[in-house]
C-alpha cells in the first residue's frame, strides 16, 4: 500500500505545483483566491479538484462554459506521481527524512521544467528558497559531503554566469546558471556534472532534429532549464546506480 500511497501523494503534489504554474502570469499572484477555469474565469468546485479523476470525469472540458481544459494538468499530475513513485520502489530502502527530502528536490525540477517550458523562465523565489532548504537540510543533517557540494555548485553556476556575461545572455540565460547552482549544491560532484553533459547533449540532438524536420532553425531558442530539471529528476531517481557506474571513472 505504500507506494500507492506515494503515487497519491505525487498526484495531489502535482496538482499544487499546477496552481502557481498557471497563475504566473495573472496579476492577483499565484497565492492568493480559489482556483478558476482559465477561460470562464468561474471559480472551481471542491469535486472538480481531484488530480487526473476530476480531468477525466468532466471530460476534458469546463463544467460552466465547456470550454476545453489544457491537458497539461493532468500530464503535470502524472509526472510529479510517476516520478515519486519511481523514486521510492528504487530507494525504498532510505531513510525517510532522505526519501522525503529527496522527493521535495523531485517536486522542485517538475515544477522548473514546465515553468522553463511554458515561459522560458525559472523563477528566483523557487530556486532561492529551494538553495536555502537544501542548505538548511545539510547543517542540520551535518553532511558529510557538504564542501563537495558547495564547490559543484559554484563552479557550475559561476561557470554558466561567465558564459552569461560573455555571451549578454544570447547562449544561456542566469537562470540557467542559478539552477546549476541549485543542482551542484543537490547532487555534488560527479553527478551535477553527468547532468550538465547529458542535458546539452540532449538539447543538442533535440534541437538538430527540430532543424531537419524544418521546426526550428539554429537561432531558436530551446528552455535548456527543462533539460536540466528533467535529467535531475532521473538521476535522482537511479542515484544508486548512478555513484556505482561513476566511481569506477570518477
Amino acid at each position: 500500500m505504500i507506494p500507492l500511497f506515494v503515487f497519491l501523494v505525487g498526484l495531489s503534489v502535482g496538482s499544487f505545483i499546477n496552481v502557481p504554474l498557471f497563475r504566473f502570469s495573472e496579476k492577483e499572484g499565484v497565492a492568493t483566491g480559489r482556483s478558476k477555469c482559465i477561460s470562464c474565469k468561474e471559480q472551481l468546485n471542491w469535486y472538480d479538484l481531484f488530480p487526473v479523476l476530476s480531468y477525466l470525469i468532466l471530460k476534458t472540458r469546463c463544467r460552466n462554459c465547456n470550454e476545453k481544459i489544457s491537458p497539461l494538468y493532468p500530464i503535470i499530475e502524472l509526472a510529479t506521481a510517476f516520478s515519486f513513485l519511481f523514486f521510492y520502489l528504487n530507494n525504498s530502502s532510505g531513510s525517510i527524512i532522505l526519501i522525503l527530502f529527496y522527493l521535495a528536490l523531485i517536486a522542485i525540477f517538475v515544477a522548473l521544467t514546465f515553468f522553463d517550458l511554458l515561459y522560458f523562465t525559472l523563477p528566483d523565489k523557487i530556486i532561492l528558497v529551494s538553495t536555502m532548504v537544501v542548505l538548511a537540510f545539510y547543517l542540520i543533517t551535518k553532511q558529510v559531503n557538504f564542501l563537495n557540494f558547495i564547490l559543484s555548485g559554484l563552479t557550475l553556476g559561476c561557470f554558466f554566469a561567465i558564459i552569461n556575461l560573455v555571451s549578454k545572455g544570447r547562449w544561456v540565460g542566469l537562470g540557467d546558471a542559478k539552477l546549476l547552482f541549485l543542482i551542484g549544491l543537490t547532487l555534488g560532484y560527479p553527478l551535477s556534472f553527468v547532468v550538465l553533459i547529458f542535458s546539452v547533449w540532449s538539447a543538442a540532438l533535440l534541437g538538430i532534429f527540430l532543424i531537419i524536420i524544418g521546426k526550428a532553425t539554429r537561432k531558436t531558442a530551446l528552455p535548456f532549464g527543462s533539460f536540466l530539471s528533467i535529467i535531475s529528476i532521473l538521476v535522482i531517481i537511479f542515484k544508486n546506480e548512478l555513484q556505482k557506474f561513476t566511481a569506477q571513472f570518477f
